[in-house]
């Protein structure tokens, strides 16, 4: 490939993409591929060639790349150079010197692909005819399998909540394996089961927060704490993280937005101070919306009003 920079030749590397199906069923060193970038580059212009070499991950199984240089021509009239791909830097050489900057990309999943990226630039000394050589070698290893899911955040949009009414949960889950899983996350408030969602493909490093509504009907006055568990997944075994607790929430009588098991004049206040208001504005209060309808309005009055001088029993 070619490219120009007014009507200079900047440079050419002589390189093909590749499409890599992974042979099945290989217990530990996979198979291995190796090209050579041929670079012929002007000086001190810095090139860039991204997506000029590809290499997919096409089986069921996740798998780790290995970067090496197998050889290098005439790098001492290379300025710089850097082999990279999705956000992995592999190779870098900058003043002669070689960094293995990692050398290791871990858990290419199935299905996904490394996007190959060369940067390159010449030393001053360079014709336009000078060619750096450098071979790469890149091997596949098959990726220790970890199952490993965690519940690792809570959030509760209201620490008191009307009895009758709904509040909203969320609870953060993350896939600490290499292991693309699909499991249920589970939510209690003490042992009173509140709702169940299911987290699907959720791959190796991601977060992913769902929202839960709690519907306190029938639910008894008092404090609860706040559980989420996630489903242990089939090979797990650090299952200590899989649950976690946080955020303590009173269920009172309705109108109750101070949680001291009453509503009074105190109530009215709180509402009145947060009335018109809307979810993100700053006077918009959370209990206050004791409908939780996502504002304070004259519903949440007349639910006040209903209970004014009641008692939680």
């Amino acid at each position: 490939m070619k490219k120009q920079l007014g009507a200079a030749l900047v440079a050419t590397i002589v390189i093909s993409t590749v499409f890599l199906a992974l042979r099945p069923h290989i217990p530990s060193a996979l198979a291995q591929y190796s090209w050579t970038d041929n670079i012929n580059i002007y000086k001190h212009v810095r090139t860039v060639y991204t997506d000029i070499r590809k290499i997919r991950n096409n089986e069921t199984v996740p798998v780790d790349v290995r970067v090496y240089i197998t050889f290098t021509e005439n790098i001492n009239r290379l300025e710089y150079y850097r082999l990279s791909a999705n956000g992995t830097d592999f190779i870098i050489i900058s003043q002669r010197k070689i960094t293995l900057s990692n050398g290791t990309y871990y858990g290419l999943g199935t299905g996904q692909t490394l996007w190959f990226r060369v940067e390159a630039e010449g030393a001053s000394s360079l014709s336009i005819d000078d060619i750096v050589r450098i071979g790469v070698r890149v091997e596949f290893w098959s990726a220790e399998f970890v199952h490993d899911i965690a519940s690792n955040d809570i959030t509760c949009s209201k620490t008191i909540v009307g009895q009758g009414f709904e509040m909203y949960v969320n609870v953060t889950v993350e896939n600490q394996g290499n292991f693309t899983e699909t499991f249920n996350v589970t939510c209690y408030a003490n042992t009173t089961f509140i709702q169940t969602q299911i987290i699907t493909n959720l791959v190796s490093g991601e977060s992913r927060t769902v929202s839960m509504t709690w519907n306190t009907t029938g639910v008894d006055y008092g404090n609860y704490t706040i559980r989420a568990v996630a489903e242990i997944v089939p090979g797990e075994a650090d299952t200590t993280d899989n649950t976690y607790i946080n955020g303590q929430v009173l269920v009172t009588i309705a109108g109750d937005i101070d949680g001291d098991l009453d509503v009074d004049y105190d109530d009215f206040i709180v509402l009145a101070g947060a009335y018109g208001s809307s979810v993100g504005e700053p006077a918009y209060k959370p209990e206050a919306d004791i409908d939780n309808d996502d504002e304070v309005d004259y519903d949440d009055f007349i639910i006040l009003a209903g209970n004014y001088m009641k008692t939680s029993p």
